[in-house]
């Protein structure tokens, strides 16, 4: 049998962004050196129910045009409950956008991308649907001056790099807001 001792709580970190994405437990056994993950998971009524702050049920359109971000974004939002569909530019996104018959609540966009820049994609959209929430999302600060203008309305400018909490966090938020 092995102690409690040998017990160790391992945490999955995405290396990029510090997050915690999950955690297991590893039973450790000293005499052979082998490890040994529990055979069951503790009950139920073991475990406290905590309510995600982050997550929703709504659909989110995410449009990036580097790969490795846009999966992530992806994931992220996935593993909150969002029904999440994605495109890699602008066009990309207004056939994803037309191929989709259920109400799309967020636009979440990078601003600038080939052929289209994120903010030509959202006043397409917006024409098609003028209930969507946009939030853009930029690593280039300039873009702030370039492209918003205070009386746009309900747009605004999310700064890469960013963490998946702060991320989740700032997409809840602009999901709650009232249009």
């Amino acid at each position: 049998m092995v102690s409690q001792a040998n017990t160790v709580r391992i945490r999955r970190l995405d290396a990029w962004f510090g997050f915690s994405a999950e955690s297991f437990d590893m039973n450790i056994r000293n005499d052979s050196g082998s490890i040994e993950t529990p055979a069951e998971d503790p009950p139920a009524d073991s475990q406290a129910v905590v309510k995600n702050p982050y997550g929703g049920s709504e659909t989110i359109l995410v449009v990036e045009d580097h790969e490795s971000i846009r999966r992530m974004m992806v994931r992220s939002l996935e593993k909150q409950g969002y029904k999440v569909l994605s495109a890699v530019n602008g066009v990309d996104a207004i056939q994803v956008f037309q191929g989709y018959s259920e109400p799309i609540d967020l636009l979440l966009s990078d601003v600038v991308m080939p052929e289209m820049d994120g903010v030509q994609l959202a006043e397409k959209l917006r024409e098609l649907a003028p209930q969507m929430k946009v939030l853009f999302i930029s690593g280039y600060t300039e873009d702030w001056n370039r492209y918003f203008n205070p009386s746009q309305g309900n747009k605004q400018l999310f700064q890469k790099p960013f963490s998946i909490p702060d991320f989740l966090a700032e997409v809840r938020k602009h999901l709650n807001r009232i249009s």
